[in-house]
Formats: C-alpha cells, structure tokens, sequence
C-alpha cells in the first residue's frame, strides 16, 4: 500500500460520507473542484434523489397548509441529519 493508496481511501470515504466536495478539495491542495469531481466524482452521494426529497417535503407542507420556506430537515433520514451535525472524535 502507497501512501496515495491511502490518500485516496481517505477523499472516497470523505466524499461518500457527504462532505462537501469544495472542503475535501481544498483540504487535499487542488486548485480547483473539478479536479476533484473527475478523479472522485463517482463518490458523491446523488444530489438529485436528495433534491427530489426535499422539494418533495416542501410540497407537502404547502398542501398542508404550512409555510414551506420555513427550514425543515425533516426530509433528510435521521442517519444523515446526525451525521451533518457530528464532529469526528468527539464523544457527544
């Protein structure tokens, strides 16, 4: 194993963890995120079932009456929302 081996695990995990993309690009030098997306793009969770999801959540709370510009994270599974919010290392 190579230390790039392990540099690369490191971003994949990362970037399939939902990290920003702009974050672990800046963290590893690139100059620029599209080098990151074409060497890692295939790690990134899909935006577009995420997208879908809330948009979905919106609408249902303006049918049901509600103010749908209200910050919601409803949408998001509680796996996800936690896993927003958690610092790695530390104990909550």
């Amino acid at each position: 194993m190579r230390p790039h081996d392990l540099r690369h695990a490191w971003v994949s995990d990362l970037l399939a963890g939902a990290t920003p993309i702009n974050e672990v690009s800046r963290w590893v030098g690139y100059d620029f995120v599209t080098t990151t997306r074409r060497i890692y793009g295939h790690e990134v969770p899909s935006s577009f079932s995420r997208g879908l999801a809330f948009l979905a959540n919106r609408y249902e709370r303006l049918i049901a009456g509600q103010d749908p510009a209200v910050a919601d994270s409803s949408w998001l599974s509680a796996d996800e929302d936690a896993a927003e919010h958690e610092v790695p290392g530390l104990a909550a």
